[in-house]
């Protein structure tokens, strides 16, 4: 169990000093230059930049958009548009039109995603204006980080709509007619921030906070996807960012403890020279959310005793199920990754043929809610799960400077780093090193870390005519090729009304 509070925990990762009633949402009724007057008051704007990405409201209240929270959000335009999701909560959760590929502007989700970036970016924002003026080092320091947090924030406005606005500090906030950007302009203000910002983080703040190595992580995940985003090939900027992060001390977890990565405990094997880079922080105590982790792990679930006690929940939601397409990526039985999967001894049928059926399809265990001594994080069948979401990792950064070395050619130097993360694992490296085995690799080591649409989209797998099909793909029960328009979603319709230098996707 964590125990502080986010806001707590990042005042005591500053250094600062304890005060009231810590558990409390900050509110802020006094002028910003009161606010932002020391460090210890400036802690608290800081943190609702952090919390905003796993939370429903940003600080005592937000711009009132409703919803989910972003992250619930992105795992179903990332995960649930493709092969690694099988719903069955469709017409509940509204989710029908995302697992049948024909979703609309005016998806609840798409907005959802959409307003909840731009909330981040707004608040990071205010921060940024009015701290950077400081002379203090560690504010200074913070500045960075929600230069970071709003890059990472537009890197998801580039990555799933392919355009949109670069609200900045210099902007009024709230300003609805900011000029429409491409999906090159984004990248290019992207990569120019980290680029600029990377060497002058912090390589020792405290986890979950943002650091030198995480710049350079996202910075790797930007420049492998740079054709799709901007019509370039950065590849050769993707491997110096990766090893620009890897110079930062970052180590693969032992194949022991490799399922710790994903449990109640991983905050413990996150920061200076453990896996994870970068997270969504949860806890079940201070940061409560039904999205999140809390939304894999209780969603792949049946209420059944042995897959709660397995996974550390008093109760499961039978949401999730795994595609077969999904699942047979997990063949190979010497492959740690392959017994992260669970099918009820029998009970459970591979194939889901049926829409909205609980009964059918594999449960993915890899997320769960154990501590590290194998105990689960149990309170009652209503709590909420304390695994943090990783965002970046070393395994992906590894992976990302793998393939670009293979796009590069350098099919030597890309095969010597796809076997470490096989034989981590214990997986064969005997294998043919082509863009079938690449985009598999990435599936098997990065499931449900919301990344899969955005690999399925870089490989030419995903909308178009393509040679690659899942359960209910298109809405078809065996699967069918739908609109290559689709490999970015609408700009909302709200939100085109609201600002008439946007215009709509092609398509849409």
């Amino acid at each position: 169990m964590k125990k502080l509070a986010y806001i707590a925990a990042l005042g005591a990762m500053l250094g600062l000093g304890s005060c009231d009633d810590l558990d409390q949402y900050p509110t802020v009724e006094v002028s910003s230059d009161k606010v932002y007057a020391s460090l210890e008051s400036s802690v608290g704007v800081l943190a609702q930049c952090y919390m905003s990405f796993v939370t429903t409201g940003n600080g005592a209240n937000d711009l009132s958009i409703g919803g989910e929270a972003l992250l619930r959000s992105l795992f179903n335009l990332q995960e649930g548009t493709t092969d690694a999701i099988a719903y069955t909560w469709l017409s509940g959760d509204k989710l029908d039109y995302l697992t049948y590929n024909n979703w609309d502007a005016n998806d609840q989700w798409c907005k959802y995603v959409w307003y909840r970036c731009y909330v981040t970016i707004t608040s990071c924002n205010d921060f940024i204006k009015n701290a950077s003026g400081s002379s203090d080092a560690d504010m200074q320091n913070m500045v960075y980080e929600a230069r970071f947090l709003r890059a990472l924030s537009l890197s998801y406005i580039l990555d799933l709509f392919g355009k949109g606005v670069i609200p900045t500090e210099d902007h009024a906030i709230g300003d609805a007619n900011l000029p429409e950007k491409s999906g090159k302009e984004i990248y290019d203000y992207i990569t120019s921030e980290l680029e600029e910002i990377a060497p002058l983080m912090s390589s020792t703040v405290a986890y979950p906070r943002a650091t030198k190595g995480a710049a350079y992580a996202l910075l790797s995940r930007i420049y492998l996807n740079s054709k799709v985003y901007a019509g370039v090939e950065d590849y050769d900027k993707c491997v110096t960012a990766a090893e620009n992060c890897e110079k930062e001390g970052y180590v693969l977890e032992s194949k022991d403890d490799y399922w710790k990565l994903f449990g109640a405990d991983n905050h413990k094997h996150a920061g200076a020279g453990k896996e994870i880079i970068f997270a969504f922080y949860v806890d079940a105590d201070y940061c409560m959310t039904w999205g999140a982790t809390t939304g894999i792990i209780c969603g792949f679930a049946p209420n059944t005793g042995v897959i709660n006690d397995l996974l550390g929940i008093a109760s499961g939601w039978s949401s999730l199920r795994a595609n077969k397409a999904f699942t047979d990526l997990f063949s190979e039985t010497d492959d740690l990754r392959s017994t992260y999967w669970w099918n009820g001894n029998g009970d459970w049928s591979q194939l889901v043929s049926i829409e909205d059926e609980p009964t059918q399809g594999w449960i993915s265990t890899k997320f769960n809610n154990n501590l590290d001594d194998g105990t689960g994080d149990v309170r009652d069948a209503n709590t909420t799960c304390s695994a943090d979401e990783p965002i970046l990792r070393l395994a992906e950064v590894k992976l990302n400077k793998a393939e670009a070395l293979y796009r590069q050619g350098k099919t030597g130097d890309a095969k010597a780093v796809f076997d470490e993360i096989r034989n981590r694992v214990g997986a064969t490296t005997n294998y043919t090193l082509d863009d079938d085995f690449i985009l598999a690799e990435r599936g098997r080591e990065l499931a449900y870390e919301l990344v899969r649409r955005t690999d399925l989209v870089r490989f030419n797998k995903f909308g178009g005519d393509v040679n690659y099909n899942w359960e209910f793909k298109g809405g078809a029960a065996s699967g069918k090729n739908f609109e290559a328009f689709r490999n970015v979603f609408p700009i909302p319709s709200d939100e085109l009304a609201a600002n008439s230098n946007l215009t709509q996707n092609a398509g849409y």
